[in-house]
């Protein structure tokens, strides 16, 4: 998962792993209790581009999706 070999980088790929897990259960309590008002694919894209975007070199400024603010 993202690059990342399990058996080298034991607590990166723990860390990485677990924050997509809390995400992914996140988006789905959010669906589950007010699906009209949960975010969409392109909100949580944008949301994670505007965190991401002054982290250096795992910046994704460049790489933005298309139509992304």
């Amino acid at each position: 998962m993202a690059g990342i070999d399990p058996a080298i980088e034991e607590k990166k790929a723990w860390v990485v792993g677990s924050f997509c897990q809390a995400l992914l259960t996140g988006v789905m309590a959010q669906r589950l209790i007010d699906p009209q008002h949960a975010l969409s694919g392109r909100d949580l894209a944008e949301g994670l581009w505007v965190i991401t975007a002054g982290v250096g070199s795992m910046s994704v400024a460049s790489e933005r999706a298309p139509g992304l603010p």
